[in-house]
């Protein structure tokens, strides 16, 4: 899946895209560690919805790290 991400997105957009679906999984497996649901939340869910954000969001996200960064 990620060599498909890494072919549309490049190598930038596929750090960014494991970057988002690990945020975007921790917002959902937290929540369900801390009210006592030990199951298993499934990856790669969170990895196509960090890729299609990415597609959408990424030439911007890019851009608003440069400037945060001051590159």
């Amino acid at each position: 899946m990620m060599a498909m991400v890494g072919a549309f997105l490049g190598w930038q957009g596929v750090l960014l895209t494991i970057f988002l679906g690990a945020l975007l999984g921790s917002l959902v497996f937290v929540p369900l560690l801390l009210a006592g649901h030990k199951k298993l939340v499934p990856f790669g869910i969170f990895l196509s919805i960090g890729a299609a954000a990415t597609y959408a969001l990424g030439p911007t996200l890019f851009d608003l790290y440069g400037y945060l960064v001051g590159a």
